[in-house]
């Protein structure tokens, strides 16, 4: 009987190994089916958020980093109303038509991204009030599983984080711009399955109050509104901006 050899032994184990992590590494690549992007702007406490499915219009994926916001407040509610990255304005990707042109974003978009201010009773900023916030917020598909995920993140951790004696007499205002630090998730969530929605959301028990009906999904107050989110129903824009 043929012996093999040992290297050819370990040479033969070592592929059958990498073929098994290739192969692993594509399952998980396929099942993931949620783009969660969220971002805090530090020096006005603003603390934003969107989902989106994989299988939607756009590739809603953001790059890390610092960009330039604009925001419209309404009934306490932070829509981001202009998004720029290295002062250029963001746009997406069509996912079906690489020959298509990116769409620029939108408040309104499938890609939109929308929150409150992080504070708490006595304006402190720590992990749990970012979780507070998100919790009393959103009630959009996967949201059980978007909650483990800023469960794990670093916000109000670190230099984020703002006690009680820093805050002083500060009186936190509806700013209507800034800069923030966003990341994007690629990850499983179940976000078009409306069973695995239902059950996350019944394991978050603690939610109250209520998302925007948008976020992530549909459109928001202002949409079909003369003058878009700065407009005041009769075509007019807001001023000031």
């Amino acid at each position: 009987m043929k012996r093999w050899k040992p290297w050819v032994l370990l040479l033969t184990v070592l592929a059958l190994a990498l073929s098994a992590t290739a192969a692993w590494a594509q399952e998980t690549e396929d099942e993931e089916d949620t783009v969660f992007n969220f971002g805090y702007d530090s020096e006005n406490k603003v603390f934003v958020w969107g989902s989106s499915s994989t299988e939607g219009t756009l590739d809603c994926t953001l790059a890390a980093g610092t960009y330039q916001v604009q925001y419209v407040t309404i009934d306490g509610t932070f829509y981001v109303d202009g998004l720029l990255f290295d002062s250029q304005p963001v746009t997406f990707p069509s996912r079906d038509d690489e020959a298509a042109e990116p769409a620029p974003y939108t408040a309104e978009g499938e890609c939109g991204l929308s929150g409150g201010v992080v504070s708490g009773p006595n304006g402190q900023v720590n992990h749990g009030m970012f979780m507070k916030l998100f919790n009393s917020m959103f009630k959009g598909p996967g949201r059980g599983c978007l909650v483990r995920h800023l469960a794990q993140s670093d916000l109000g951790k670190g230099d984020q984080q703002v006690r009680v004696p820093e805050v002083g007499d500060e009186v936190i205002t509806q700013p209507e711009s800034g800069d923030m630090d966003i990341q994007s998730i690629l990850t499983k969530c179940g976000l078009t399955d409306d069973e695995e929605t239902e059950d996350a959301e019944q394991t978050e028990s603690e939610a109250t109050g209520g998302r925007p009906d948008h976020a992530g999904k549909g459109k928001p107050p202002w949409a079909g509104r003369p003058g878009g989110p700065n407009g005041n129903g009769n075509g007019e824009g807001r001023s000031g901006r």
